[in-house]
């Protein structure tokens, strides 16, 4: 995502930050405006910005900015004034915050108010302190946005001018300011942490009990003994208010006990089964309990005590709203004790820390609807007994999170709520948006409460497109909320109501509505409800200047697909890299997508395969900030390896050093970590996870959190597993205080070697720094062993490279292999295990049996196996050419060994390295036997093979030419790196044709084996996504990836994409096809790959 339209959806996320980012649209204007002539330059709505730079010479614009290199920094240091200040003055607001809480914890704790979790001093104490944790990291990402965005502002500016400033001016200007060397942040972070740790160590145990009135006339009694021996405080007993001025600190303390202990007896009361006895008590609670404790220990004449009883009744009533009491039981209280209930009563405590009145409370009790308590204090107003403005104030209150009663309600679909609250008609708007830059109407479009969505929009008359100067804060679009949400009720209601123009309708990354449903996989109905109201289902957004149709298909909605082009979406359309929908479809490997493309296709009679230049977008759509494909990918480090040709230190390991290699593979954004519900609000959003192994030699590695790419993926190099185990520490972004650890020890790792495969999904119990568990940490891993016999030397044995000293570098600056001898033909070899561990060829992955059935060879010992065909498995005829192969290939079983020393030197070998994945082996299922395991098995192929050409060459004969192809992900990633002498190239597999139409199948399409069709899962990410493929054979270093020519055929473009990423490229043909077609000519791909064989065409240059 370009930065841009980056920084504008996070200035949506943080609307109290809103007008104080850096203006990098308008710096990256500005760029554009000083490098042409002010006279030449026409009006931004006359050209597209994109434009302004082609008509005019470079050199001479290089120039123009560096006659305007003032303008341009005075205007960056104006924007740095502005980020600064802002930054300093909220750092001054924080401090005071900060301060105010640590100081009101501390007095908590020494009046003996934090005895219990159900305690309202607890709650109070710990809203305030996770809202000044949601603020400080705010804070820390409006640090670093700016940050992020002066830097590649600059590297902008060096870009257009031909300037080297981007790094002396971070370095002494923009670095030095206090916005980016305070580090108050980090310490207040850590301070917040501690807070919420002790918090979370305070009982949850009440501090009342309740005992029946018949067996004890006490009846309610708070356990101030328990609060003694915690805080050294006296108990009621011995509670003398004569001894203390009732204004003194000390008796304030003491009424703050009772008033929790009244409450927490009323909750209990509340949860009585005799219904008649709670009724009773409840009703007379304020009179028995709180009026005659007051006659009873206030001195006369020294306060009045009836003031004294409201506000005790009145707290205990804020505190049972906000509580799980059910609506009767306090309906009861209430109206037992109207008289004494100041409803207009705030708590300073919580104006200091929530800021919310009753309202606020009675609207966001999640267990019942509290619509009484409005309605009572309406009923006051109209008597006067509460005055109209104080009613107009309360209930337009905002509270810390910046939402008002009627946010609460919609959020909690409390129709009755909301309706009382626009009928009282003093509602200030209703259409103001909280600190998440969310109005009622949107809270209440996003839990889909349809019945107060008609009310706001039509009792309330809620503008249903409301813009952004209407509040001066950027907003989400009710319809562009509806739609990510597919609510059709919604978005059906307010284009009735609106007149929208939903081509001018966008949220913050520029998508419209109809591009938001097709990402998100609308149905029907939503799509045809919008396109009935005008929206365009071919028109372009303003993010990646696509058709809706592009979203839906990159996401995989084949429905959603469908519906689109049932509406009247094209087919014949291309983005801004040349690249249509279809593209899209196979790159992704979504085949139920590629099917209805097709299908559509033909029925319209229409050409997928387009070959001109994009289509020419609106100039009223086009981005700010477009910029060259070359500029959007600058920003990315390379961390690409040359291709596993060339041994030693140019492609990833030293051969010679015999490392174990050890992959951590982690989920993407934060799905690895998994806190329990009841620790999530004390622990911080992890910011970053530390690995550090405790080998010596090895560097810990910090990854960034939430992960951005599929999967972050973390390699080791260890001498051996048994001293292996790693530490995982969780950090918040910024600040030192840990979150959680665990660890994974050796025990962990070496397991692998005793499993079929070599890889593992774990779970690592979290701990705190109490040692609490507090979660899981999931992740997977894989380990390679290095080959443990003797490898064949490079410098002795021919290798599928050639040259090596080519001055030819690629795009990437990696030097290139420049000729290779992969050429000719090379028959097919499927290579495989019985289940006592002797490797053989064989002409199928199963033996028929008698009467038709058939076995995997997997089950069968090699004993078995002769039994059945009637020969030895060492009994091969001497094979002179590739003809007399083939025919022994289809008819015999027999040892590798055997045919390699059988087969002539001069015939080229394809070696399918046949194991089956992990998914086939716990969904189909297949059975492996415990003497086989995917590492040994490679180690017996690459013995085998290593001894035949040291064979071949001690009696001077010709040596092999070998290639090794699997369609395991796992068996080629072992193969590459424990020998660097033959290619290895991954075969995509995972799908099959039949009568026009691709269907999924296992990647060894073991599918037909199951014992239950539904529970075989076609999960392997590589098997039928090119892009996964592609990714993993370069991240792998592979040679080549085979893909089925079915695929490569419908899209000419596809082939220059994956070729362009340094792979060979190869097509396999479908078995099924008895007749198989011809190779086009213009399909430049490097090999053609069918059931016997592998042809190369041509000379293979890389």
């Amino acid at each position: 995502m370009k930065f841009g339209k980056y920084l504008a959806g996070r200035q949506l996320e943080l609307p109290e930050y809103n007008g104080y980012f850096i203006d990098y649209k308008a710096l990256k204007k500005l760029i554009k405006q000083l490098s042409v002539p002010a006279t030449s330059v026409p009006s931004s709505s006359e050209i597209p910005d994109v434009l302004m730079l082609d008509a005019e010479d470079r050199s001479e614009s290089y120039q123009r900015l560096q006659e305007n290199k003032a303008s341009f920094f005075f205007r960056l240091e104006r924007e740095l004034e502005k980020v600064n200040d802002y930054y300093i003055e909220k750092e001054a607001g924080l401090k005071v915050v900060v301060d105010i809480i640590q100081s009101r914890y501390r007095d908590y704790l020494k009046r003996g108010k934090l005895i219990s979790k159900k305690t309202s001093s607890y709650r109070h104490i710990r809203d305030a302190v996770k809202k000044v944790e949601r603020d400080l990291t705010h804070l820390e990402q409006y640090v670093e946005l700016n940050r992020t965005g002066f830097s590649k502002v600059l590297k902008k500016w060096d870009k257009r001018s031909h300037s080297h400033t981007r790094d002396f001016y971070l370095a002494t200007v923009v670095s030095v300011q206090p916005v980016f060397t305070h580090n108050k942040i980090s310490t207040w972070n850590d301070a917040v942490l501690t807070m919420l740790f002790e918090l979370d160590e305070i009982s949850n145990e009440d501090s009342v009990f309740y005992q029946d009135p018949v067996q004890n006339k006490s009846a309610y009694a708070v356990d101030m003994d328990t609060s003694a021996k915690v805080t050294g405080c006296q108990s009621r007993s011995e509670w003398n208010p004569v001894e203390v001025a009732p204004s003194s600190v000390t008796g304030l303390f003491d009424i703050e006990l009772e008033i929790e202990g009244w409450y927490m007896e009323a909750l209990h009361i509340s949860k009585l089964n005799d219904q008649q006895r709670k009724l009773d008590l409840l009703r007379s609670f304020a009179q028995s309990k709180v009026q005659a404790f007051v006659d009873e220990r206030l001195p006369q004449g020294a306060i009045d005590k009836q003031k004294v009883v409201k506000d005790c009744l009145t707290n205990i009533f804020l505190l049972l709203v906000s509580s799980d009491i059910d609506d009767i039981s306090l309906k009861h209280f209430l109206d037992n004790a109207v008289d004494m209930i100041d409803l207009t009563h705030c708590d300073e405590e919580d104006l200091v820390f929530s800021r919310r009145n009753v309202f606020h409370e009675a609207a966001c009790c999640t267990s019942d609807s509290r619509v009484f308590v409005l309605q009572e204090a309406l009923n006051q107003c109209n008597q006067s007994t509460i005055s109209q403005a104080t009613m107009y104030r309360l209930l337009n209150a905002r509270d810390t999170h910046g939402r008002t009663p009627l946010h609460y309600a919609c959020d909690l679909g409390k129709t009755d709520f909301v309706h009382l609250l626009i009928k009282s008609g003093l509602l200030d708007t209703v259409n103001i948006p909280d600190t998440d830059s969310k109005t009622p109407l949107v809270l209440a479009i996003i839990k889909a409460h349809t019945e107060i969505t008609r009310l706001l929009l039509v009792d309330a008359q809620v503008n249903p497109d409301p813009q952004i100067d209407e509040s001066g804060k950027p907003q989400f679009s009710p319809l562009s909320v509806a739609c990510a949400n597919k609510n059709l009720v919604a978005a059906r209601l307010i284009l009735e109501i609106g007149n929208i123009n939903l081509n001018a309708v966008c949220d913050s990354q520029g998508l419209q509505p109809l591009h938001i449903v097709a990402k998100n996989g609308g149905d029907a109905e939503l799509i045809e409800l919008l396109v009935s109201h005008g929206a365009d289902p071919n028109a372009v957004d303003g993010f990646n200047k696509w058709t809706p149709i592009f979203y839906a298909v990159q996401e995989g909605h084949a429905k959603t697909v469908q519906n689109l082009l049932n509406n009247g979406a094209k087919l014949d359309v291309v983005d801004g890299d040349n690249l249509s929908p279809l593209f899209y479809a196979l790159w992704e490997g979504h085949l139920s997508v590629l099917n209805s493309l097709l299908s559509c296709a033909a029925s319209r009679n229409q050409q997928l395969v387009l070959n001109r230049s994009p289509q020419l977008l609106p100039s009223n759509i086009l981005a700010e900030d477009q910029t060259s494909a070359i500029d959007s990918l600058s920003d990315i480090p390379d961390f690409e390896l040359p291709p596993p040709i060339i041994p030693l230190r140019k492609y990833g390991h030293n051969f010679l050093e015999r490392k174990i290699f050890v992959k951590l593979l982690f989920s993407p954004g934060r799905d690895s970590i998994m806190l329990n519900k009841e620790d999530e609000m004390v622990l911080s959003s992890p910011g970053r996870i530390t690995l550090t192994p405790n080998v010596s030699n090895v560097i810990p590695r910090n990854i960034p959190l939430p992960i951005q790419d599929d999967e972050e993926h973390v390699a080791f190099q260890v001498s051996n597993l048994d001293d292996l185990s790693i530490d995982f520490e969780l950090f918040p972004s910024f600040g030192t205080r840990l979150i959680a650890k665990t660890n994974a020890m050796s025990s962990v790792f070496r397991e692998v070697s005793k499993q079929c495969t070599n890889d593992r999904r774990i779970k690592l119990p979290l701990f705190d720094s109490r040692l609490k568990n507090v979660g899981e940490l999931e992740l997977a891993f894989e380990v390679i062993f290095p080959y443990s016999g003797k490898p064949l030397e490079i410098t002795k044995y021919d290798t599928y490279w050639k040259s090596t000293t080519g001055s030819e570098a690629g795009p990437n600056g990696n030097q290139l292999v420049t000729s290779s001898s992969l050429t000719g033909k090379y028959t097919a070899v499927l290579v495989t295990v019985l289940s006592d561990g002797k490797v053989i060829a064989a002409p199928d992955k199963v033996v028929s049996v008698s009467n038709g059935a058939k076995l995997l060879l997997s089950d069968i010992t090699s004993k078995q196996l002769e039994l059945i065909c009637g020969r030895s498995l060492d009994d091969c005829p001497k094979i002179e050419n590739t003809e007399q192969l083939d025919t022994i290939l289809k008819e015999r079983h027999i040892s590798l060994d055997t045919l390699l020393s059988c087969t002539s030197p001069d015939i080229q070998l394809d070696l399918e390295v046949y194991f089956p994945t992990a998914l086939e082996i716990n969904t189909i299922p297949v059975k492996i036997s415990p003497m086989v395991n995917i590492n040994q098995f490679i180690e017996d192929v690459l013995l085998t093979t290593f001894n035949h050409m040291r064979y071949l060459n001690h009696n001077r004969l010709h040596p092999r030419s070998i290639v090794f192809t699997s369609c395991n992900p796992r068996v080629c990633s072992i193969l590459n790196w424990k020998q660097p002498n033959y290619p290895v190239i991954y075969q995509m597999n995972g799908l099959r044709k039949q009568n026009d139409q691709f269907t999924k199948a296992t990647p060894h399409h073991l599918e037909y084996l199951a014992q239950n069709p539904d529970t075989v899962s076609f999960a392997d990410p590589c098997s039928r996504c090119i892009r996964e493929a592609v990714n993993f054979s370069c991240n792998n270093n592979l040679l080549g990836i085979v893909i089925p020519l079915d695929l490569l055929s419908i899209y000419s473009q596809l082939v220059d994409h994956i070729r362009n990423r340094g792979l060979l490229l190869i097509g396999s043909h479908n078995p099924a096809d008895y007749l198989q077609p011809a190779v086009p000519a213009s399909l430049e791909i490097n090999a053609v790959k069918t059931a016997t064989e592998l042809q190369f065409r041509g000379a293979i240059n890389m």
